[in-house]
């Protein structure tokens, strides 16, 4: 019981000071902003691919993970895009019913999994973001470029994706990892 309180509590605590600071200390949208921009920039980028990097691909079941998350993720989408369209949903709505139903948390899964688990959980956590990020960002950017009220541009469309600092982070890290790891002296840059 108490690995799961310490895995657990830890993190919602997290969660509860952060609305906390922001209903009492730091108001002011901007600094929630920019503290977002950082997030999704360089923090969780750099979180997913020195976790990635670290991990030997072939004592994890990456192929079986990828037909499983894959599978879930396309079945979820499916599912939600028909239910938004079902409920009479506009496109703007229907996007967010999309994200809802497959859009997850890294940093809480990270911390969880680590907690819980150690290194183990970490690695696989790492995968686990490695193959879910890609293919929820490419769904996400592309369920909100096919907003019928705008024209879809291919080229885009496909720079958007591809620049994704997550999905980046998530190819650099799966390739870094198969070339053996981070370089002495970065490891600890990215880690830190």
């Amino acid at each position: 019981m108490t690995a799961w309180l310490d895995a657990f509590v830890p993190v919602f605590g997290l969660l509860a000071l952060g609305a906390l600071l922001r209903r009492r200390l730091l108001r002011e949208d901007a600094v929630w902003a920019g503290i977002e921009r950082l997030i999704f920039w360089v923090l969780l980028p750099c979180l997913i691919v020195n976790a990635l990097a670290a991990i030997d691909m072939a004592a994890l079941p990456v192929g079986g993970l990828a037909v499983a998350f894959w599978g879930a993720l396309s079945a979820g989408t499916v599912i939600a895009v028909l239910l938004a369209r079902a409920l009479g949903q506009d496109h703007a709505a229907m996007t967010s019913v999309l994200q809802g139903g497959i859009r997850f948390n890294n940093l809480m899964g990270f911390a969880i999994a680590g907690a819980l688990w150690g290194q183990p959980g970490i690695a696989l956590a790492a995968v686990a973001t490695g193959l879910i990020v890609p293919f929820v960002q490419t769904v996400a950017t592309i369920a909100f470029a096919l907003d019928g009220a705008r024209r879809m541009r291919l080229a885009g469309l496909l720079r958007q994706v591809l620049l994704n600092p997550l999905i980046l982070a998530c190819l650099a890290g799966f390739a870094i990892g198969a070339l053996g790891g981070l370089p002495a002296g970065l490891a600890p840059t990215v880690r830190g």
